[in-house]
């Protein structure tokens, strides 16, 4: 996989992420999921904004703190290619 598609990937898992984290009936604060997964805000504001790269079982917490199923945060492939396609428009 490219750096490229592995960027988007993140980003797509950060702004799902934040959606979850918002929706929730009394949303959470970056800093109340750090808690609940056992990692720092700062950690959660990169991971919202793609930056962060995280190890498998952190998806298992952040489900289990959002109350969602872990596919529920698993970005769809062409959600990430289309968002890739937008950048590159952008950048022109």
């Amino acid at each position: 996989m490219k750096k490229r598609d592995l960027d988007a990937l993140y980003r797509a898992f950060g702004n799902l992420v934040r959606l979850r984290r918002r929706q929730r009936p009394k949303p959470l604060s970056q800093d109340e999921l750090g808690r609940l997964v056992g990692l720092s805000r700062t950690s959660i504001v990169n991971i919202e904004k793609g930056r962060h790269h995280l190890v498998i079982h952190h998806l298992l917490a952040f489900a289990r703190a959002l109350k969602v199923s872990p596919d529920a945060l698993l970005p769809k492939w062409t959600s990430c290619r289309a968002q890739k396609r937008r950048r590159a428009r952008s950048r022109r």
